[in-house]
């Protein structure tokens, strides 16, 4: 009996640890229907040096490769008199869908994932997902913003990006 309660315990210790370090990531999906044809738009939001045009607080992305990661970018950017420099690399391209992600040895983690899909009227809708550490919230504010306040602004911020990327591609 003072086993099985034990690894009972241990299981419930390990399962509750996971549950909140997963909690520290936060994700944020939003969707655009543009005018333009999937390729079009696939190969835009695919190239991050065209991020500069459509994120405001992006600086400038610089292509990097790695023998252990690959392909990929660092993105140098601006939050207020804050800076961040954050590298990703490829971990996904297949079927008009891209995935940037973080390196293991990045300080927090971040994924940003990317899909074109085509509409029955011929539009295209982009799915623009990002999930990251909260804790990467405090290197731009005085402190570590609670995640439904990260998500408010934030996502607030990516449908503004979105409208922008779709003026962009409507030129």
């Amino acid at each position: 009996m003072k086993k099985s309660f034990k690894f009972s315990l241990l299981i419930l210790l390990i399962t509750i640890s996971s549950q909140l370090q997963a909690q520290n990531n936060v994700s944020i999906t939003k969707t655009i229907d543009i005018p333009v044809s999937k390729d079009k738009l696939f190969n835009y939001i695919s190239d991050l040096n065209n991020d500069v045009v459509w994120r405001a607080e992006v600086d400038s992305m610089v292509q990097i490769t790695s023998p252990k990661y690959g392909t990929g970018f660092t993105e140098y950017s601006s939050f207020g008199k804050k800076r961040t420099i954050t590298p990703t690399y490829v971990t996904e391209n297949k079927d008009h869908k891209i995935v940037y992600t973080t390196p293991d040895t990045a300080k927090y983690y971040l994924q940003s994932i990317r899909e074109v899909s085509t509409l029955e009227n011929g539009e295209s809708r982009f799915t623009y997902t990002l999930i990251f550490d909260n804790k990467m919230t405090g290197e731009t504010a005085p402190f570590v913003i609670p995640k439904f306040l990260t998500k408010m602004f934030y996502g607030s911020t990516m449908k503004k990006y979105l409208k922008v990327l779709a003026k962009e591609l409507d030129k």
